[in-house]
């Protein structure tokens, strides 16, 4: 064109007098007057395509930021429908990029999109791509337009000068972006997630060899990162595995590349300037995750003083802690490590002068001390542990940044250390093993210990323990860790409910009393009408200081300590017009609304103020919840099929108080107690035994019995309801054949009990649970249209009041909560109703939790069957590995104590079962193995009673069954039918506790076998006394490779007569040609 008007003078903008103008242009640039004869048509379709034309190309070496048109068309074939990860400052999108429209990275690698719903036949059908991810900065409420705008530029100039640092083990980022409201920047997608996501994803690579020489090379080169970070006097400021992210494409290593991210709110200082001569220069950068946190972060909390680069080897040491915990016992054993270093790796000690200093917390140094007795000196796994306790995890730091001894390593020193532990190639032990013998034999047959050889020193506190009795012990990590029957819960109004309660007992026997509950509120929390009284970020500092004069925040200031959360966090709150609380957290506070008003949308009605425990209002709750229940809720009800009798015998609660004959009494309704017998000293039990059972029949002393005991049964009186059964009382405990005759009737007991009571908080038979409850602080705001609303701490929380507690810890429980029709739960806080219809709390709202309602089921497993997309097998896995975790006063119960669920669940499938096992599913439940490096002790049964070794209900401990997503998968499964034979199809085949099973020999070493073969016990073998029963072997298929026949591990033992039986001992998934082709058979007990 005559006018100069070329593609760099686009986009050109139209002014009032019709003229061009280049938009981003100087104001000197020239106007184009060709535009003036234009029609507007033409007008319209030049400025809607010069888009196309001006679509930015990124990452170039000249430029890095770009700022764009509101809108301008960006090159994206592709974008998520929401944010793959989630910051404070920010979240990250995965997006697809034309391959042209990226430059100066020839690392990516490209891939082939095509549109979804293309039609294109032609070549233009698929273009090149580049996947990217798109970082958008979030605005923050607490900060000004002008101080995010500085964050921002912040940011953008360090990324920008993060592109000239050498490392391949820095995320370097490809460009930065403004376009209307959004704050962006472009970083290489990472297609492997995380180091966190790759512990969780690959525990079983933490046995590979050559994984575990990669994993020390990436660490390796991530200290050679920190090392040019410091080198530039560049501190991150925030490391954790969430922010070291693997790529695996386009790398010679096919395992990939670990790299540090995050690099935009690192702190750049000038070269040479140290901590000691920049005290007055205050570092911006925000402070770490917590966890990862120095200790001498404590002294500089909101103060403005420089951070020293030796924040980051701290931080680096925890990591590398974690990651020798993760490979020495696996994922159970981080979780345990993450939960008792929830706070920090160090403490506070204060000193008898008043002054405080600091140190490596203790449960860091036991777990050190653990791990130095497990590894064998001179391996890699020893040095990496010394080089943690001797020079990471050190207090003291040093001002001029340089190498002192007793000082807090620098990256460079650090370095040299991590990179001789992984060249070293004299290693041949290089993972963890303590030896009698040679350490340079792997098949040393000397060799007492093993890679299994965690469960000595603290390792109960690492991998979570077994319980010593029904709820001697807190640890409850077993109980809930693979269950998936747990899961988040949600709390939503019960206001039809309520409105009728309130219409039975009157508003004004449920309304708080006037006193004391008239708050002082400051000027935000005095709105009227408002769902947001607090600050949706809100710094609990600034809460504390508001507390002092407004009982609101005062409020919320406890809910969140009694949260662990204090000063100096700023948390994130949602609030609507029933509830306040942590967004993606728990709820912290309650509103109520006055019954009889206009109501909010989202307001709930509830009781602020809980009954008396003996007032006539509380049973008339629990009688209200039975009543609904009856007439209104079809899933509860009983065919008259299932009803298949009564208890043997019942406690009658009139007068005499007695035992009785249930065959004798026409009423079919009776209370059943779930409880918690507890560490009882002989005195304290309360039962039925053949000295005295004749004289129950007549009397039973109110006075005398447990406090749990007389609890139940005063509720029982409350529901006027005229029997209870209670475990000690209606079974002669020293009675062999009535206590087995009974406790296999356990189904019956509970399935067709009217409801049961749920004794939760009692953790012994002589605790009771009707106490004295501590009463809810409860403010009243101002009213409004809508009338009064109450305001108290929330206390609805199922999960810890009954889930967690020491009732649930116990084995009996499961059985009898599942098979219950409704029960009543009482606990420390409040009073739970559990029914097929879901949960209700005694504030009046309700719960919801699809996974755990599961168990409430009044006819399970019914419901399960249908939210298990697997299939049975996992609802019974499921059941199963739950149940293994649970505790008992007695070990032997365990075989007896699921007998009633277990005969539900064969009754429904239609199917036999035996030992927790089922015909239809008998070779699958044979791959079970020990759920962590705790061995599973076999347990001494009774006499006259046989638990197979197969079963897992032969031992102690938690167990798991082999993962049916990796290790184990199904439907790619040939079931080895031809090599055992299943005992529920044979002639007293389960009668015998016995199957016959094609025994064959292993062709492994003894090295082999102590990584390979999962045993059940820490028992020692030579590996030609073993032998293996093939259970399924993976089928062969296109592109599959390593395929693995799974097998029962089996070895020649002594019965008691000192004949010769072969028992399992383990499970294993063998290469084909290690398993001998022959065999023979052979009865496995």
């Amino acid at each position: 064109m005559n006018e100069n008007l070329v593609d760099e003078s686009l986009p050109i903008v139209l002014n009032k007098e019709g003229d061009g103008e280049t938009q981003f242009g100087p104001s000197s640039t020239p106007r184009y007057t060709c535009f003036r004869g234009w029609t507007r048509n033409q007008k319209n379709l030049f400025y809607e395509n010069q888009r196309i034309l001006t679509s930015p190309v990124f990452g170039g070496k000249k430029k890095f930021r770009f700022r764009l048109a509101q809108d301008q068309r960006l090159p994206f074939l592709e974008e998520a429908t929401g944010p793959e990860g989630n910051g404070f400052f920010g979240e990250v999108s995965k997006t697809l990029i034309h391959a042209k429209h990226i430059v100066g990275h020839e690392e990516l690698p490209i891939i082939e999109w095509k549109p979804k719903e293309s039609n294109l036949t032609t070549e233009w059908a698929t273009l090149p791509a580049i996947q990217i991810a798109v970082k958008r900065l979030k605005r923050v409420e607490q900060l000004s337009e002008a101080q995010w705008e500085q964050l921002v530029k912040k940011e953008t100039e360090n990324l920008n000068r993060a592109r000239e640092l050498q490392s391949e083990h820095l995320i370097k980022p490809i460009a930065a972006y403004e376009r209307k409201l959004d704050r962006c920047f472009i970083f290489r997608w990472a297609d492997g997630g995380n180091l966190g996501d790759f512990w969780t994803n690959h525990e079983v690579s933490a046995r590979d060899r050559e994984t575990v020489l990669w994993l020390l090379g990436q660490f390796a080169g991530i200290c050679s990162a920190l090392k040019v970070l410091h080198e530039e006097n560049v501190r991150h400021g925030d490391l954790k595995p969430e922010n070291i992210l693997l790529f695996k494409r386009g790398y010679e290593d096919k395992m990939g590349s670990l790299q540090i991210a995050d690099l935009g709110l690192t702190t750049f200082h000038e070269k040479e300037q140290h901590t000691n001569v920049r005290m007055n220069k205050g570092t911006k950068t925000p402070s770490g995750t917590r966890r990862y946190e120095p200790p001498e972060m404590e002294a500089l909390r909101g103060q403005e003083r420089p951070r020293s680069r030796q924040y980051d080897i701290w931080s680096f040491g925890c990591i590398l802690l974690e990651l020798l915990v993760w490979l020495v016992s696996g994922n159970s054993a981080l979780k345990t490590l993450r939960d008792e270093t929830s706070d920090y790796f160090w403490r506070r000690v204060s000193r008898t002068d008043g002054s405080r200093s600091f140190e490596v917390s203790e449960y860091v140094v036991l777990v050190m001390r653990w791990l130095d007795e497990q590894l064998e000196n001179g391996t890699a796994y020893k040095d990496m542990l010394q080089l943690v306790r001797e020079k990471l995890l050190i207090v003291p730091v040093s001002g001029e940044y340089e190498s002192i001894l007793g000082h807090r390593e620098i990256a460079s020193k650090v370095h040299e250390t991590l990179q001789g532990i992984h060249t070293k190639k004299h290693y041949s032990n290089w993972r963890k093993t303590r030896t009698t013998g040679s350490a340079s034999d792997p098949q040393d047959k000397h060799r007492t210990n093993s890679i299994r050889d965690t469960d000595r020193g603290i390792s109960a506190r690492i991998t979570g323990g077994t319980f010593e009795n029904d709820c001697s012990s807190t640890n409850l990590e077993l109980i809930q860790k693979s269950s998936k029957l747990n899961d988040d819960w949600t709390s939503v109004p019960d206001n039809d409910f309520a409105v009728d309660f309130f219409d039975r007992i009157g508003w004004e026997q449920a309304k708080p009393s006037s006193s004391n509950i008239t708050p002082r509120l400051c000027d935000s929390c005095a709105v009227s009408n408002s769902q947001w009284r607090f600050d949706k970020f809100c710094d609990v500092a600034v809460l504390r200081e508001r507390a002092r004069a407004c009982d609101l925040c005062e409020l919320l200031q406890e809910a969140l300590e009694r949260k662990g959360i204090r000063p100096p966090l700023t948390v994130e709150l949602r609030q609507d017009a029933a509830r306040v609380g942590l967004e993606s957290g728990p709820n912290l506070l309650s509103y109520y609304c006055e019954p009889g008003k206009i109501m909010p949308i989202d307001a709930q009605f509830g009781l602020p103020s809980l009954f008396s425990q003996a007032s006539r209002e509380f049973y008339a709750l629990l009688k209200e919840w039975i009543r609904v229940c009856n007439t209104d809720h079809d899933m509860c009800r009983r065919d008259e099929k299932d009803i298949q009798g009564k208890p043997t015998r019942l406690i009658y609660i009139g007068q005499p108080l007695r035992l009785v004959e249930a065959a004798g009494i026409h009423s079919d309704h009776y209370v059943a107690l779930s409880h918690c017998w507890g560490p009882l000293k002989e005195k304290e039990k309360f039962c039925a035994y053949k000295r005295n059972i004749e004289e129950l029949k007549t009397n039973i002393d109110f006075d005398a019995l447990p406090r749990t005991f007389q609890d139940a049964i005063t509720v029982t009186r409350g529901l006027e309801i005229d029997y209870i059964w209670i475990d000690s009382l209606c079974i002669i405990q020293d009675d062999d054949d009535d206590w087995q005759r009974e406790s296999a009737k356990m189904e019956l007991v509970f399935s067709t009990a009217y409801c049961t009571i749920g004794a939760s908080s009692a953790k012994s038979s002589v605790d009771g649970f009707l106490r004295e409850r501590t009463p809810r602080t409860v403010l009243k705001l101002p009213e409004t249209t809508a009338g009064a609303t109450y305001v108290c701490a929330d206390i609805d929380d199922f999960y810890t009041d009954v889930e967690l507690s020491a009732l649930n810890s116990r084995g009996w429980v499961l059985q009898e909560r599942a098979l219950s029709r409704r029960t009543i739960f009482f606990t420390s806080s409040q009073v739970y109703w559990e029914c097929g219809a879901g949960i209700h709390c005694e504030t009046l709202t309700r719960l919801e939790n699809s996974k755990v309602a599961l168990l409430g089921d009044a006819n399970f497993p019914n419901a399960a069957i249908g939210h298990y997309r697997d299939g049975r097998q996992l609802l019974i896995q499921d059941l199963y590995e739950r149940y293994s975790g649970l505790a008992f006063s007695k070990d032997a119960d365990r075989s007896v104590a699921i007998l009633g669920l277990e005969a539900r669940l064969a009754r429904t499938f239609r199917t036999k079962a035996a030992y927790g096992l089922f015909e239809g599913y008998f070779a699958r439940g044979l791959l079970w193995k020990r759920r962590d490096w705790t061995h599973l002790e076999r347990i001494t049964q009774p006499g006259g009673r046989r638990v197979p070794s197969w079963s897992s209900l032969s031992r102690k401990g938690g167990i798991q069954y082999m993962d049916a997503t990796t290790e184990l998968r199904f439907k790619e499964i040939d079931w080895a039918i031809d090599d055992f034979r299943n005992p529920f199809s044979v002639s007293d085949g389960i009668e015998s506790a016995s199957f016959l099973g094609l025994a064959r020999k292993i062709n492994i070493s003894k090295y082999e076998m102590l990584v390979i073969i999962s045993f059940d016990d820490n028992e020692e073998f030579a590996v030609k006394d073993l032998r293996c029963v093939v259970i399924g072997r993976d089928k062969p298929g296109k592109g599959k490779v390593d395929l693995k026949h799974h097998v029962l591990i089996i070895h020649e033992a002594r019965n008691v007569a000192g004949n010769g039986i072969f028992e399992r001992v383990g499970v294993a998934s063998l290469r084909p040609e290690v398993v001998a082709s022959e065999g023979s058979w052979v009865t496995i007990y």
